[in-house]
């Protein structure tokens, strides 16, 4: 009888283990390239909103990475708030341009990236497929 109690104890727990492991995994941080002065971003962040209201609370991490001052003090905060992605993430051809999208985060690696250019649907659609690798 102990064993048997014993053995169902480890397995629940064992069960639990794994449905919480596969919760932290399931996550996604969306990292925003943002600036005021940036048009895109306008369209962009009420979409990422949407789409993250269509997820369950906390599957979704919107992190707005605020570039809309320049000065060396606020780029070194907004890097150290970037995560898994680098200062090179945001240049082209060694010059910082790129506001106005979302890479999208999983487990610390690059799953995907979206635009204003995209419907809500297509975000949702782009989060479900980061989620499902």
């Amino acid at each position: 009888m102990l064993r048997t109690t014993i053995r169902a104890a480890a397995t629940a727990l064992a069960i639990a283990g794994a449905l919480l492991s596969g919760a932290a995994a399931a996550s996604l941080s969306v990292y925003i390239s943002y600036a005021d002065w940036c048009g895109p971003c306008q369209v962009l962040m009420p979409k990422l909103d949407a789409a993250a209201a269509r997820f369950p609370e906390g599957e979704i991490d919107l992190v707005k990475l605020d570039f809309t001052e320049m000065s060396v003090e606020n780029l070194d905060r907004q890097f150290a708030r970037a995560g898994p992605l680098a200062p090179g993430d945001f240049m082209e051809e060694g010059r910082f341009l790129k506001t106005g999208f979302a890479y999208l985060v999983v487990g610390g690696s690059v799953e995907g990236q979206v635009s204003a250019g995209l419907a809500v649907d297509d975000i949702v659609a782009q989060f479900r497929s980061a989620l499902d690798r």
